[in-house]
């Protein structure tokens, strides 16, 4: 074996030591540069990126990707800041649903109440008050079974109370009848 021969047995055995073989390729000179694996680089990302898209799609508020936030007069849940005196200053038909977590017939009604408040929002104002976490507001109306609802008319008069389950269209029907349209 000449010396030449066995120089370019050694830099070929080099040159696969480092165990990346297919990955390089020679340039027009004859000198060897990386392959760059475009697609083992770009599909993750893009999976990366559709899998967190889903997830946001599924887990974000509704109004918080638009940038619309919900004004607090007609925010659902007056739990907290239950004040009669200014809901009913709105000039607006108002119902009023006292319910709470551990009752069935008030988690059924929970989507029906945030449709309604939905649909009718500037025209009436819909509200959900947690009998469990304010006793003060259930010990005003003299709650004795959940869900109970209340509507007042747009002067603020109380108009009718129903105790029980009750379904969007008759919520929709006594809304109509003191004067949403």
């Amino acid at each position: 074996m000449n010396e030449d021969s066995i120089n370019q047995k050694a830099e070929n055995q080099g040159s696969n030591a480092g165990g990346d073989t297919g990955y390089r390729t020679k340039d027009e000179q004859g000198f060897e540069k990386p392959r760059r694996p475009i697609a083992k680089i770009i599909v993750p990302i893009l999976v990366v990126a559709v899998i967190f898209g889903i997830w946001a799609y599924k887990n974000l508020p509704l109004g918080s990707a638009t940038g619309e936030e919900e004004l607090s007069e007609f925010a659902l849940d007056a739990t907290e800041d239950f004040d009669l005196e200014q809901i009913l200053s709105y000039g607006l038909p108002v119902m009023i649903d006292f319910g709470a977590d551990y009752c069935a017939p008030c988690r059924e009604m929970e989507p029906i109440l945030e449709k309604v408040n939905k649909d009718y929002r500037g025209r009436a104002v819909i509200k959900f008050v947690d009998v469990q976490k304010n006793l003060q507001a259930a010990g005003e109306f003299g709650i004795r079974v959940v869900p109970t609802q209340f509507f007042f008319d747009s002067k603020g008069q109380p108009y009718v109370y129903h105790e029980g389950f009750l379904p969007e269209e008759e919520i929709v029907r006594i809304l109509e009848e003191i004067g949403v349209e």
